[in-house]
C-alpha cells in the first residue's frame, strides 16, 4: 500500500485519513495462470475521519516469465462509515410537563430527526417534534405536556432518522414516567400530615372544652 499523504508549500506533511497498520507490504508468492491469491493489509481509520468513500492507491510488483521486474498501480475504493446508536431518558416535574432527553451514542450521524411520543393511559401535546441532526455524542432534547387518565403509564418514543447511507431507520424506546408512578403508588404524605393535624387540634380542642 503506497503512502498516501500531502505536503504543502510550507513542507509540512498533511497525513491522510486512512493509512496503513503494521506492514504496508504483503508477499504473495507465486501466481500461476488461472490462479487467484488474497493478500491482505491492515488500515487504520483515524477518528477525526470524514464518513466518506477514500480511494486508496495499491503497487502491484512482480517478475513476469522472463523476469522482468513490472509494477503498476491500482486504486481500491474503501468505505468509512458509522452508525447512530440513538437512546432516551425523561424527567417530568408534578406539574404535568415532560423532558425527553435524546442522546446519540454511536459514532455516526442522525439526521433529518423526527420524535413521535405515544402514552398508554395518557394524552401528550405536541406528540410530534422535528429536532435536525444528532452528532456523535450529541444530546437534544424534547419537552410538552402529559395527562393522565388513570391506571398506570408507559410512553413510547419513536425516533426517525436518516444514517450516515441516507437510509430511513426507526427506533423504538419505552419509558415509564416515574414522577406520575410515584405519585399514584405511593402515599400523599402532605395529605396524610394535613389531616393528622386538622384531627389532632379537633382533639386537642375537644379535650379543653370537658375540662371546662
Amino acid at each position: 500500500m503506497q503512502e498516501d499523504r500531502t505536503v504543502t508549500a510550507t513542507g509540512s506533511v498533511v497525513e491522510r485519513d486512512v493509512t496503513s497498520l503494521g506492514a504496508a507490504a504483503t508477499n504473495v508468492g507465486t501466481i500461476n495462470p488461472g490462479e487467484t491469491k488474497i493478500a491482505t493489509l491492515k488500515v487504520s481509520v483515524s477518528n477525526t475521519a470524514i464518513i466518506k468513500n477514500y480511494t486508496l492507491p495499491i503497487l502491484v510488483s512482480y517478475n513476469d516469465q522472463t523476469g522482468t521486474r513490472i509494477e503498476s498501480t491500482s486504486y481500491v475504493g474503501l468505505k468509512v462509515f458509522a452508525t447512530a446508536d440513538l437512546d432516551a431518558t425523561i424527567k417530568e416535574n408534578l406539574n404535568g410537563q415532560i423532558t425527553v432527553e435524546l442522546f446519540n451514542k454511536g459514532l455516526g450521524k442522525a439526521e433529518f430527526t423526527l420524535v413521535e411520543l405515544e402514552a398508554t393511559n395518557a394524552t401528550i401535546d405536541k406528540p410530534k417534534q422535528f429536532i435536525g441532526t444528532l452528532g456523535a455524542n450529541d444530546v437534544d432534547t424534547v419537552k410538552t405536556n402529559i395527562k393522565y387518565t388513570g391506571g398506570e403509564t408507559t410512553l413510547t418514543v419513536k425516533i426517525s432518522y436518516l444514517d450516515s447511507d441516507a437510509i430511513q431507520k426507526v427506533k423504538e424506546i419505552i419509558l415509564t414516567p416515574e414522577a406520575q408512578v410515584l405519585a399514584q403508588d405511593g402515599p400523599n404524605w402532605l395529605l396524610i400530615i394535613v389531616v393528622l393535624v386538622i384531627i389532632g387540634f379537633g382533639v386537642w380542642n375537644f379535650v379543653l372544652k370537658k375540662k371546662k
